[in-house]
């Protein structure tokens, strides 16, 4: 599922050697999200907003 591949990114950003493949993640979760939206429980859905919610947070360190 989305989320569980999701969870690794917020950490990867962290680690410079990491940080351009999370980026590139990050790209795909729109479409993705957009294509199968309907198909998420609630549950899934905050489960979701909360692991992306991790990753905003991450990105903004290294806003300028």
């Amino acid at each position: 599922m989305l989320i569980e591949k999701l969870r690794p990114v917020a950490p990867m950003l962290a680690e410079e050697s990491h940080r351009s493949h999370a980026v590139h993640v990050k790209k795909d979760i729109e479409p993705f999200v957009k294509a199968r939206v309907n198909a998420l429980s609630v549950t899934q859905k905050n489960e979701l907003v909360a692991e992306l919610d991790k990753v905003l947070i991450a990105l903004a360190r290294f806003d300028c």
